[in-house]
């Protein structure tokens, strides 16, 4: 078993348009209270992580589609998420 090979990553026409549709998809994240300050910053640093890759890597339009999967939840911090949740109650 070989752990170390390095991922061939093809890039294709819609990379480009994909990681920008990435980019806006974080403007849709409505981050609340400490945990959601929190979460936001991370959220960004690991954007920056891969985006800090070399585009060839495909990182960014990987970790595009994986936050626009129906895995990627956040409903610790933010709201849109939250609400989702079946035991969600909006207090003051």
């Amino acid at each position: 078993m070989i752990h170390n090979r390095a991922v061939v990553s093809i890039e294709a026409p819609q990379d480009k348009e994909i990681a920008t549709l990435g980019v806006e998809l974080n403007q849709t994240y409505l981050a609340f209270g400490d945990a959601g300050r929190l979460g936001a910053a991370r959220q960004a640093a690991q954007d920056a992580n891969a985006a800090a890759l070399t585009p060839a890597s495909g990182a960014v339009v990987q970790r595009s589609v994986a936050k626009a999967s129906a895995n990627y939840r956040n409903a610790a911090w933010d709201l849109v998420d939250a609400a989702k949740e079946q035991n969600f109650e909006i207090t003051r």
